[in-house]
């Protein structure tokens, strides 16, 4: 995980969430963050996926708890997509 990942993931939960999170890190669990409801989930899933170039597997989508998570999986999708 780099901090460019983690950086891509906080703006895309700013993003899913519709409005800036200030104090988000890579250790901020993902559904302790104010505001992040089912709706902010999907926005987020789909944005991961987009940036992916395809869909992010759902099941290890599911078992992520913090923003390092996210990021990490993303890294991940990422290499097996390329």
């Amino acid at each position: 995980m780099t901090d460019e990942s983690v950086g891509k993931v906080i703006a895309m939960i700013n993003r899913a969430l519709e409005t800036p999170v200030d104090d988000l890190s890579a250790n901020s669990r993902v559904l302790e963050i104010a505001g992040f409801d089912s709706l902010a989930m999907e926005r987020l899933a789909a944005e991961l996926g987009d940036a992916r170039g395809g869909e992010i597997n759902p099941l290890a989508f599911a078992q992520v708890e913090t923003v390092r998570d996210l990021a990490d999986l993303l890294e991940a999708e990422s290499r097996t997509a390329n």
